[in-house]
């Protein structure tokens, strides 16, 4: 297979559909051989197949006299992708002089000057001025803005037996299986501006060194607990998606509505339950805000995730008041093409008075 054409054809001979119509990004001279390895078998007749494989001991003589015998009992011996890829990986390797090599190279840099298909190789005049691309993250803004508001204020499931969730409700982030309780799953696409506006360059984001769990090529898994971190993240002057106020029902005083990391932990003294939310964090410690008549503040050691074993590892000191039983960040999925999963912990306060209404 193409071993037949001398260099100079290799690197002018028409393109094929699959170099041309690709939205792959660089391609390199094996990359462009191999492609021409498959069009080229595709196009064989059933006697050029059967001679090539058998030449390169894929099959035996044998397996192709069975077929032809009994053609509905023995089916024709394998001859898809894998099978031409063995032969083509075995004639770069070892059959294909250099010359011939550097002509596929210098094919490929042929094929990579083309615009990839369907991307825009340069800003289209009717975008390439400000307003349009202010417009753009604008828009995109508000809709976000739009989609978490009901879901930051009320609990639509409530009430609702359609929407209503099983007791083992739960979802999956990474490695580990996160039961949902009163947290709220979200799921929303941010397009590309939007997305480096908040995230920053996928290569290098603007998340903080622990806030950052995984990270592979087309996804990040992240964890973010403190409440002022989340709300400044996802702020566009003074607006935020993760943050807004209110009057209370009676007008008595202002209620503030935010997402935040949710804290479970038992009083050492009492041996009681309490909840409280996550307002500062770092490396190493977590600042805890805990639902109480009284405005109390608790610092822990921050728990440890395990990414393996997709779950939290806890430390409790001798003299921490408060011990660790269960800790849920808001974890988020983002998805480099724009697509962000992640999980809320609902949080309402009277703004005047510091004291948590409902965790």
């Amino acid at each position: 297979m193409n071993d037949l054409l001398r260099p100079q054809q290799i690197i002018d001979s028409p393109f094929i559909n699959g170099e041309i119509n690709s939205s792959k990004g660089k391609r390199s001279g094996y990359n462009i051989f191999m492609m021409h390895c498959r069009h080229q078998f595709q196009n064989y007749s059933y006697e050029e197949r059967k001679n090539l494989l058998i030449l390169h001991h894929l099959h035996d003589i044998e397996q192709y006299e069975r077929h032809e015998e009994h053609p509905r009992r023995h089916l024709e011996p394998a001859h898809g992708y894998t099978m031409i890829q063995k032969i083509a990986v075995t004639m770069w390797k070892y059959r294909l002089p250099p010359d011939i090599k550097q002509a596929w190279k210098d094919r490929a840099i042929r094929v990579n000057a083309h615009p990839p298909y369907g991307q825009h190789a340069t800003i289209p005049n009717i975008v390439n001025n400000q307003q349009a691309i202010l417009n753009s993250i604008n828009y995109s803004f508000k809709d976000f803005v739009s989609y978490m508001r009901p879901l930051i204020r009320d609990d639509r499931r409530n009430g609702n037996p359609r929407t209503q969730m099983k007791a083992n409700y739960s979802r999956k982030f990474g490695n580990e299986k996160v039961l949902m309780g009163k947290q709220i799953f979200c799921s929303f696409f941010l397009n590309h501006l939007l997305f480096l506006t908040f995230f920053g360059d996928w290569h290098n984001p603007s998340f903080l060194k622990f806030e950052l769990i995984e990270s592979t090529k087309s996804t990040k898994l992240i964890h973010i607990g403190a409440a002022t971190r989340l709300r400044e993240m996802v702020c566009v002057n003074r607006l935020s998606a993760f943050y807004f106020e209110g009057w209370n029902a009676s007008q008595e005083y202002t209620q503030s509505y935010f997402i935040a990391g949710k804290a479970v932990l038992m009083n050492g003294v009492t041996h009681g339950e309490v909840v409280g939310y996550v307002i500062e964090e770092s490396n190493e410690k977590l600042k805890i805000k805990i639902d109480s008549s009284i405005i109390e503040i608790v610092e822990l050691s921050r728990p440890i995730y395990n990414c393996k074993e997709g779950n939290f590892l806890y430390t409790n000191l001798p003299t921490d008041l408060y011990k660790w039983i269960e800790y849920n960040p808001i974890r988020m999925k983002i998805y480099r093409r724009g697509w962000v999963q992640f999980s809320i912990n609902r949080i309402l306060i009277n703004k005047d008075d510091d004291i948590i209404i409902n965790i």
